[in-house]
């Protein structure tokens, strides 16, 4: 791929990650970041209950992993407790205030969404998510 194309993609990046503000300290005004709001996700919607299985999803650093769950249990949106089938284990839970949580992020990233996109018609949308799955589709590294 030439240079030119490269700073493409990595200009469109950069608008990504500003337009969802992606940098921001904390995610969607929660007092969370981007990775704390991932976690809570993806250990209720995928019911992934081990630090083992989101480092394998997330491809994240074990020990990284570990301080910031340590955190998320301390500040109360996660509870850890050990496997009782394999007690070199723990099992990862939201809390009360987890789920509460993460309904108010689930709330916060619909209204983006819906505020980024509002002015387009139903047929500019479908293009919109058609060129979504063509990128997902080219770049999907499973």
């Amino acid at each position: 791929m030439n240079i030119d194309k490269i700073n493409e993609v990595r200009q469109f990046n950069r608008f990504y990650t500003r337009t969802l503000q992606l940098t921001n300290k904390y995610h969607l005004g929660t007092g969370l970041t981007v990775l704390e709001s991932r976690l809570l996700l993806e250990i209720y919607e995928n019911k992934l209950q081990t630090a083992n299985e989101l480092v394998s999803l997330l491809e994240i650093d074990k020990g990284y992993l570990s301080r910031v769950l340590k955190s998320l249990e301390k500040r109360g949106y996660i509870e850890q407790t050990i496997d009782n089938l394999d007690k070199r284990s723990k099992l990862l839970t939201l809390t009360t205030l987890g789920h509460n949580t993460l309904n108010t992020i689930n709330k916060r990233a619909d209204q983006q969404v819906d505020q980024l996109f509002s002015k387009l018609s139903d047929q500019e949308m479908d293009q919109v998510i058609s060129a979504m799955d063509f990128i997902r589709n080219k770049v999907d590294l499973d």
